[in-house]
């Protein structure tokens, strides 16, 4: 279309996409948009709702369906036709995505349209094909055991990039974790990190998907825990995401019910006690997601980590000397204290290593 020998944009014309007929128009189908996301024109007008992504669907109406008077900006008979028009929109989506199937190699299928099967409930097409999507499954080395906020996890998920075959799924394992509270699944999860897992996270299969097949359960009351020895402990540690007790231990292990082999942790909670080795790191993710009035504290957090780390700085120490000097805050440690210049200070402590007296 040109008007004095110049051309028109024309940004709904979309050449590299093709028409489709249906029972209230034709339509233009947009994989990248949602099928629920579309803009109606009637008689070369838009009519109705405007859509809030920027990729949708166009729906050119029969020029027999009425607009409601004066204005012309709604259907007159809105709720029914609206209904058809949804219907159709959806049955238009799906063809495109079959004849997608169709044309592309199953892996490349669902590389590409995946998350579009699921989000438009026609994940009954990823049934026969023998790929699924690496972000299914939670990424331990971007997303270790614990709780997570909800924007963090799914920026995580989207870090989860290009598929996996059924049969590395079959030779690894496919587990999901069955739990009473949400308290105690970071306990399962600790436990199928170790075992380097695929721990399923997507729950909107259709019922007939051959992975359901392969998923077993972890029940984190069925969860062991096994310890060395008790180098440390504290029942009631000044935290700030939960009422918990911290046990430093030499060495920790887990397992599944009866099974044989123990698999070594850093780190593992049951209930109320955290247990940890000298080499734990990050274990405050086993404690809280440190929301608070739906708000994330990182101070607090950061808090929670100090206290852990000096936990076990003072539980390997080899000495009280040492002991008392990982209690001692950075500030009294690495900043200069004018009072303090060129003095011995005594600390005595009493039998259950409480402060006595300061000479």
């Amino acid at each position: 279309m040109t008007f004095n020998g110049t051309e028109f944009d024309r940004p709904l014309s979309r050449p590299g996409l093709p028409w489709r007929d249906t029972d209230v128009g034709q339509v233009l189908i947009d994989l990248e948009g949602a099928p629920s996301q579309y803009r109606c024109y009637l008689q070369g007008l838009p009519i109705g709702g405007h859509p809030s992504s920027p990729h949708h669907q166009i729906v050119v109406l029969h020029s027999d369906m009425i607009a409601r008077p004066p204005d012309r900006q709604h259907l007159l008979h809105e709720k029914e036709d609206g209904k058809r028009i949804q219907d159709a929109v959806a049955l238009a989506f799906r063809q495109t995505l079959i004849e997608a199937k169709e044309r592309l190699a199953g892996s490349e299928f669902v590389l590409l349209y995946a998350a579009t099967c699921l989000d438009s409930s026609n994940a009954d097409l990823l049934n026969d094909i023998p790929f699924v999507p690496r972000s299914w499954f939670r990424d331990w080395a971007n997303e270790p055991p614990g709780f997570r906020s909800h924007w963090s996890r799914y920026w995580d998920r989207r870090l989860a990039d290009g598929i996996v075959a059924r049969e590395a799924l079959q030779e690894v394992g496919v587990w999901s974790i069955d739990a009473d509270c949400d308290e105690d699944v970071p306990t399962a999860e600790v436990y199928l990190e170790a075992r380097q897992v695929f721990m399923l996270e997507e729950h909107r299969l259709d019922g007939d998907h051959w992975l359901i097949g392969l998923v077993r359960f972890a029940d984190p009351a069925q969860i062991g825990i096994h310890h060395g020895a008790v180098l440390h402990t504290d029942d009631c540690p000044p935290l700030n995401g939960d009422t918990i007790g911290v046990t430093l231990v030499g060495t920790l292990s887990a397992c599944l019910g009866s099974e044989s082999r123990e698999h070594a942790v850093a780190a593992i909670r049951r209930g109320e006690t955290l247990y940890v080795t000298p080499h734990a790191y990050g274990v405050t993710r086993l404690i809280s997601d440190y929301i608070f009035d739906d708000r994330y504290d990182e101070a607090r957090e950061d808090e929670d980590t100090l206290t852990i780390a000096t936990f076990i700085a003072v539980g390997c120490a080899d000495s009280p000397a040492r002991a008392v000097e990982e209690l001692l805050s950075r500030s009294w440690r690495h900043t200069k204290q004018p009072k303090l210049a060129g003095a011995t200070v005594c600390l005595s402590f009493d039998g259950e290593g409480k402060l006595a007296s300061v000479r």
